[in-house]
């Protein structure tokens, strides 16, 4: 038998195309690639499966997706045998065989062999299934199409194939026979009305938007194409880059990991709590860049919110409430924690609801809650409710677990999530705790609602004096000269920080710091929501054209723009962070660094990720349909 002496390439992109489509639809992608010397150490793969609109051969029939997934096993050992890693690459329905075919390989105790893998990225697949002329497809094909068929919404071997996913390869940490963990980037289409945004980005926390219809998304005009320039970032990210995750806002007087100054507010923990927490904890999904040592005014609704939650009977649901900034999720945080160290519950989850405000986001969450749990959901969403509330009450019967719900936004939305998990069974004996902007509606009264408002002003004076720690003068003026920042941020800490931030980096007497501030209450003589939206838009106004300033208007634009290319509530790896923003290291090193000192984008996990207010989030995204430098204020 002769020796194999073909040589080991470095990469090879393997491109799957979707219903009634071929290995042709990669042309684009295709000449883009072989053109750019930045991937000239990539090769392309299209991978081609049987997909007609019917077969009137009686000999022959078409594929199911098994037989396709099995097709592409015997292609990766191949055609992509020759070479180090793998980066599989899909379109609509080929996202679909993609999920089968590492669903299929990991039952089969073939993990290992998964780890050549480095990233999939999935351009709208039909992760929920596709609604469009579903009954005119049924009409259509009455004897049934092995591949339409499993397009349907729910169908149950996709969401089998998909949850294996999301449990054994996006959120797993190791490799394994059964496991293996992997980079998922799901796109969905702007304009696609095939596959819309929520199907395309179903429960994957790594998602994005990109212009262009369903076809039209994976047909890249240029090398400028955002399409594209997404997939060429994604190519050229190293096999152990990390991948976006989630995050809350960092609120009330928290004070950056740096913080200099000694501990004031809450006293320092007991036992053995690690600094960091590892990917398993509760801690690190409530992905707060928490510092003890910054906390102010916090202890008396800390021991307020602890006594609801330790108490034996109710109430079983408690709403930490308040405006964005205001400090709802650092209490919660403080909250946990001291339940953990006391041992009041036996479990802690976490989970944060990311998205925009009007987005239920109860299946993310249920699914969440799920995997730390440890419970093994079916296929059918609408059984995951009852499913995991079967499990919580077998867990009561032996321990009290406390979820956590953070982030979430409107009114609609808390009461959705907080119905869907009480119906799941998060009660009696165990305890829901969720942060919120608004009411949580409830007709039998049965939450206890805890608001929460702006520091005290002896707090507010301490919090101020360790944001500006650095600065002696800051540290030697009497409280009352910071009055006026006090009462017009209402004691936000968010607002003080960005109002003290600027006095930091522009070098401006304070006294011309507070009179802007005080030039804006007088054109509000009503105050109430007016004065609010108009102290936000001015600091973040100036806040924003400082970071230009400093950093250079195309490098703040550009770092801005890539965590607005995420969902509200994420935390994005350093490593993403850059590729999303197309800096080069130099460029993006000095961005982030200004970002930071203007307290614009926040660390968190030893600076390794990173991410911006959900204030800030709603104030820089653009506006439904316009220009990409466009803010919504």
């Amino acid at each position: 038998m002769p020796l194999d002496i073909r040589p080991v390439r470095e990469v090879g992109a393997v491109f799957v195309h979707g219903l009634f489509s071929s290995p042709r639809t990669w042309s684009h992608f295709e000449a883009l690639i072989a053109a750019d010397r930045e991937l000239a150490h990539i090769d392309t793969l299209p991978f081609g499966y049987v997909s007609p609109v019917a077969s009137f051969s009686p000999l022959r029939r078409i594929p199911s997706f098994d037989d396709v997934a099995d097709s592409l096993g015997g292609f990766l050992e191949v055609e992509g045998g020759g070479y180090e890693r793998l980066v599989l690459v899909s379109h609509s329905q080929g996202g679909l065989v993609v999920q089968r075919y590492l669903a299929r390989m990991l039952n089969e105790g073939r993990g290992t062999e998964l780890a050549r893998i480095s990233r999939v990225v999935m351009f709208a697949c039909p992760n929920s299934g596709s609604e469009l002329a579903l009954t005119l497809r049924r009409a259509l094909w009455r004897r049934g199409h092995a591949q339409e068929r499993q397009l349907r919404p729910i169908h149950a071997a996709v969401t089998e194939a998909q949850r294996t996913v999301l449990t054994r390869v996006v959120h797993a940490r190791s490799v394994t026979a059964n496991s293996c963990p992997l980079p998922v980037t799901a796109f969905a289409g702007e304009t696609d009305g095939i596959v819309t945004p929520a199907s395309a980005k179903s429960l994957f926390p790594d998602t994005g938007v990109l212009p262009g219809d369903h076809s039209g998304i994976i047909r890249p005009d240029s090398p400028g194409h955002r399409s594209y320039t997404a997939l060429k970032r994604l190519l050229l990210t190293p096999p152990d880059g990390a991948t976006g995750s989630r995050t809350s806002d960092r609120e009330r007087g928290a004070a950056p990991r740096s913080g200099r100054t000694p501990t004031r507010g809450t006293e320092p923990a007991r036992g053995a709590e690690p600094d960091v927490a590892g990917p398993g904890d509760w801690r690190s999904r409530a992905m707060v860049d928490h510092d003890e040592n910054g906390l102010f005014g916090i202890a008396p609704d800390v021991e307020r919110l602890l006594r609801d939650l330790a108490g034996p009977t109710g109430p079983w649901v408690v709403n930490v409430r308040g405006v964005g900034g205001v400090g709802k999720t650092t209490m919660a945080y403080e909250a946990a924690r001291r339940a953990a160290r006391e041992g009041i519950f036996d479990r802690i989850v976490w989970t944060t609801v990311r998205g925009g405000a009007h987005e239920p986001g109860l299946w993310e969450a249920l699914f969440d809650l799920a995997a730390q749990l440890g419970v093994s959901l079916g296929p059918d969403r609408r059984g995951w409710e009852a499913e995991l509330g079967v499990a919580l009450r077998a867990a009561g019967e032996q321990r009290r677990v406390l979820v956590v719900v953070d982030n979430l936004e409107v009114a609609s939305q808390a009461t959705a999530i907080v119905d869907g998990l009480r119906g799941a069974g998060v009660v009696r004996p165990h305890k829901l705790l969720v942060t919120s902007r608004g009411v949580v509606h409830d007709p039998d009264h049965a939450i206890k609602e805890q608001s929460v408002t702006g520091l005290t002003q002896e707090a507010a004076v301490a919090f101020i004096r360790h944001v500006g720690a650095d600065d002696p003068e800051l540290a030697d003026a009497t409280g009352t000269t910071f009055t006026p920042i006090v009462r017009i941020t209402e004691g936000n800490p968010y607002l003080m920080r960005l109002a003290i931030r600027r006095y930091l980096s522009t070098g401006m007497p304070l006294h011309e710091v507070i009179d802007e501030l005080t030039a804006l209450e007088s054109r509000v003589p009503d105050g109430g929501e007016g004065l609010a939206t108009r102290i936000k838009a001015h600091l973040f106004d100036r806040s924003l054209g400082e970071f230009d300033l400093v950093a250079g208007a195309d490098a703040a634009h550009s770092l801005m723009a890539a965590f607005c290319a995420k969902r509200r509530g994420d935390r994005i790896a350093r490593g993403e962070l850059m590729e999303l923003s197309g800096l080069a290291d130099r460029d993006f090193r000095h961005a982030l660094r200004c970002g930071h000192d203007l307290e614009l984008v926040q660390a968190s996990r030893l600076n390794e990720e990173h991410s911006i207010h959900s204030l800030l989030y709603e104030y820089t995204k653009p506006r439904p349909g316009t220009g990409p430098g466009t803010v919504s204020p």
